[in-house]
């Protein structure tokens, strides 16, 4: 017994040759390529944030996204935004108006 493993009965695995055209990008095209690239540009940006600007940079630009998320839920599907995601938002605004009349 090795590692709470008994080797007694040994099966053969049969291994078949890969299909042409079976890998792993088989059935990707340029479309499937545009969330990949998107979501690693947006990798690359936030860690440019987090190392040049520090995490306030990061938190209003977090806010700002939030904001025109919800701008565009407004104005291209129609959907009116819920009493908690206008009370965040009422908060949110008045958040960055204290944060930049207050300075440190």
């Amino acid at each position: 017994m090795i590692g709470g493993a008994v080797f007694g009965d040994k099966k053969q695995v049969k291994v078949t040759p890969r299909e042409e055209g079976s890998g792993f990008f088989h059935d990707w095209s340029h479309k499937t390529l545009v969330p990949v690239v998107m979501k690693a540009t947006a990798g690359l940006l936030t860690a440019l944030v987090h190392q040049h600007l520090g995490s306030v940079v990061k938190g209003f630009a977090l806010v700002l996204g939030l904001l025109f998320s919800a701008l565009l839920q407004l104005g291209l599907e129609g959907k009116e935004l819920t009493i908690d995601q206008t009370f965040g938002t009422a908060l949110v605004l008045l958040s960055c108006w204290l944060h930049i009349t207050n300075p440190c």
